[in-house]
């Protein structure tokens, strides 16, 4: 469960455990984890601070692996970073990795750019 807002955070855990021991569960506190406006606020792998967003690192990644293959090829990347996958299976990753990203940012041209340009690789 996610909650957002500029409300007292203690009362939401009171509540939420209370409701959870009516159905017969238990809140884990140790899976509490209440941060900040100030703070990166990441729910289930996408970054929701303003607007939802994927990590930079994420398509730092993405943009690496597009840059060596249309540089060098798929083949020869492959080849470079010891991968046993195949070509057609590591290309359909790839997409799938740039279409999650998409997914939660349909504007972003660079990974579209990328996307279309695998895309047309033999």
């Amino acid at each position: 469960m996610t909650f957002s807002g500029d409300f007292d955070h203690s009362s939401i855990i009171r509540f939420v455990a209370e409701q959870l021991y009516k159905l017969g569960l238990f809140l884990n506190r140790n899976k509490i984890c209440v941060i900040s406006g100030s703070q990166r606020q990441q729910v289930t792998g996408i970054v929701v601070n303003e607007k939802a967003s994927v990590p930079k690192s994420y398509k730092r990644k993405i943009r690496q692996e597009a840059y060596y293959c249309l540089k060098y090829g798929i083949p020869d990347h492959l080849k470079q970073t010891g991968s046993v996958k195949d070509q057609h299976s590591y290309l359909a990753e790839l997409l799938g990795r740039i279409n999650y990203v998409l997914s939660v940012e349909p504007d972003n041209c660079e990974i579209k750019r990328y996307r279309d340009m695998l895309k047309s690789q033999p």
